[in-house]
């Protein structure tokens, strides 16, 4: 039996956009600009949206990082989640409130090397800090408790996120809906 789960996350840092770029190194401004322009995904009505492969990535990522152990290892959780876990929409999640191009900031990032030198500047687009966005989206699971996928999907939130320069901690979110 499959499970349908209404879910809306709220960020609680920016989202950065992260398609990929599928050109040249960018080395003009404007060349740059356009790459960041270029890593902004954007639905048929040309608003702002966010991968929906990005949530599940997330659960998975949560689930390797907690060691939330629903079968005998982690490895086998993260199959399962592969095998019984889909969001819907399929393709891409708009955002809330919804975004254009021309309400993104764009943000400058330095690329330093372990010796402290600069090996090249990158430009990112991002939801303005001052804007809260939210997704809302479907879970449907078979399989899996959704008691488990709620820790996994809070404890993403939280450790890991979604989008682009993670690793700074963008992109992090909380959990204000899940059920109906």
């Amino acid at each position: 039996m499959i499970e349908k789960i209404q879910c809306k996350i709220v960020g609680t840092t920016p989202y950065y956009f992260n398609k990929p770029w599928r050109g040249r190194v960018p080395k003009t401004k404007k060349q740059k600009q356009d790459a960041a322009d270029a890593s902004v995904y954007f639905n048929g009505d040309g608003c702002a949206a966010a991968p929906a492969r990005q949530i599940k990535g997330c659960i998975k990522q949560a689930i390797s990082l907690m060691k939330m152990k629903v079968e005998r290892s982690n490895k086998r959780a993260i199959e399962l989640v592969n095998a019984a876990l889909w969001v819907y929409p399929l393709d891409l999640l708009v955002f809330s409130p919804e975004l254009t191009l021309e309400d993104l900031e764009t943000k400058e990032h330095d690329i330093i090397t372990e010796k402290q030198k600069l090996l090249f500047d990158c430009r990112y687009r991002r939801i303005p800090m001052d804007v809260q966005w939210a997704l809302n989206f479907e879970l449907q699971l078979s399989l899996l408790e959704p008691d488990f996928i709620r820790e996994a999907l809070e404890a993403g939130g939280a450790f890991c996120g979604i989008g682009g320069r993670r690793q700074d901690k963008n992109g992090r979110f909380e959990v204000e809906q899940f059920g109906a």
